[in-house]
């Protein structure tokens, strides 16, 4: 095999393995899950399948814009810190909200803060269920009584 080849071969072998590491080939902490979604929103049923390849049983529940909405000021999450659904997990007082990786569902789950809702704000791309490679840190906040508490964790 010449050099060239070799190097090609590499490469291809380096991308398989982040692309396997990056799509969820962990195990979830926890075994039950609900997403509120829009059903129009192809990046939200991308995250239920992520959790689902992590070993979740994911109960999908379909809501209009507006009754999203509705879900989001009922759990009191600031307009700006929003994203496009919510994931609550079985045994855990804290709602995950939008594009969260499973480490963050994970370490929710050992932790149970005290935080209502544990929530990475916007679309960030490369979260799991967007496209394309993480291109910055994703600051992910603790919510409580509709007030940002304060970051939560980083990645």
């Amino acid at each position: 095999m010449s050099l060239k080849y070799g190097v090609a071969a590499l490469a291809v072998l380096i991308g398989l393995g982040i692309m396997l590491t990056s799509t969820g080939t962990a195990e979830a902490d926890f075994e039950e899950a609900t997403v509120h979604l829009t059903p129009t929103c192809g990046c939200c049923i991308e995250h239920a399948q992520y959790l689902e390849r992590a070993g979740v049983d994911v109960e999908v529940i379909e809501h209009s814009n507006a009754e999203l909405t509705e879900l989001y000021n009922e759990k009191d999450v600031p307009e700006n810190f929003r994203a496009c659904h919510i994931t609550e997990v079985e045994s855990l007082d804290t709602d995950i909200k939008g594009h969260v990786p499973l480490d963050v569902f994970n370490e929710a789950y050992e932790d149970d803060p005290e935080a209502e809702v544990v929530t990475l704000p916007g679309m960030p791309q490369g979260s799991p269920g967007m496209p394309g490679a993480q291109s910055e840190e994703w600051t992910f906040f603790s919510v409580e009584d509709g007030e940002i508490a304060g970051e939560y964790t980083t990645r």
